[in-house]
Order: C-alpha cells, then structure tokens, then sequence
C-alpha cells in the first residue's frame, strides 16, 4: 500500500511541476492549452495515464472487488 501511495504522490508532484513550468512559459494560458503542452512529452503522458489508473482501479475498482 505504501508503494501505491509513493507512486501516486511520485506522479502528482511531477504532474504539478510540469504545469508550474508550461504555465511560466506563457502566464495567460488556459487549463485546456496547458494540458495540451503537458501530454506533448511522451513521459508527462504515460504519468497522467498512471495517475489515472491508480485513481481508478483504487477508489473505483477496489471498492467493488470482495476481499
């Protein structure tokens, strides 16, 4: 579970620092142009997608699965 959690907070930090950096590049940028800059880099890509997972397999999934 801790594993789980680290790679999650792994993810959500690099997440945060790489719209920090495209958001300095042009200040009036929009959330959706901002994305848009973020998921050119393959590795900022993959990250969102895992982010994604774990969100969803965790708070979706799991909670559905008998133990």
């Amino acid at each position: 579970m801790m594993v789980s959690i680290g790679v999650f907070a792994v993810c959500g930090i690099l997440l945060v620092v790489s719209a920090l950096l495209a958001r300095r590049a042009d200040p009036d940028a929009t959330v959706g142009e901002l994305f848009d800059r973020i998921l050119v880099s393959r590795t900022t890509t993959v990250a969102v997608v895992v982010c994604w997972w774990w969100i969803g397999w965790h708070f979706l999934v799991a909670q559905t699965v008998d133990p």
